[in-house]
């Protein structure tokens, strides 16, 4: 299982240089499916990478980058590969909107941003129309 990755939208583009994240994301996913090639009894390559959507970011780049290649070693190497497609994972640590910009784990997630934002009676930050949905899984069922 391959979970190693800068994340983050705007984090990658402002806090990281988009080498920076291609160095890590897709070196680093290259480097696994490489060795997953060698080693004989490796069953299969675990991926985590994000859902299709219109925009573009270093992170999103990354993560078509990295399923491309893992189809190129299936189809040029016979290497298996399961690549996740996983949206709106949310758990412990993580960084709300106003958050320590050094934490550790610095990416902003909206579920931290609007638990925090409500404790403290501030309003929650919308963007867009507000009318949009999504799904949310945490990182514990993930790992199920």
């Amino acid at each position: 299982m391959h979970l190693a990755a800068i994340l983050g939208t705007s984090e990658t583009v402002e806090k990281y240089s988009p080498i920076d994240v291609v160095n890590v994301n897709v070196i680093g996913t290259l480097k696994i499916l490489e060795l997953a090639r060698k080693i004989e009894n490796i069953d299969r390559v675990i991926i985590p990478s994000t859902p299709d959507v219109p925009w573009l970011n270093p992170y999103k780049i990354s993560k078509m980058a990295m399923e491309r290649f893992a189809l190129l070693y299936h189809t040029y190497y016979g290497v298996k590969s399961v690549v996740l497609k996983l949206s709106n994972v949310y758990g412990p640590r993580e960084r709300w909107l106003h958050g320590p910009y050094n934490a550790p784990y610095s990416y902003q997630k909206v579920v931290p941003t609007f638990i925090v934002n409500a404790l403290l009676n501030k309003p929650l930050p919308i963007f867009g129309d507000g009318m949009q949905r999504a799904d949310y899984v945490f990182v514990k069922d993930v790992a199920k």
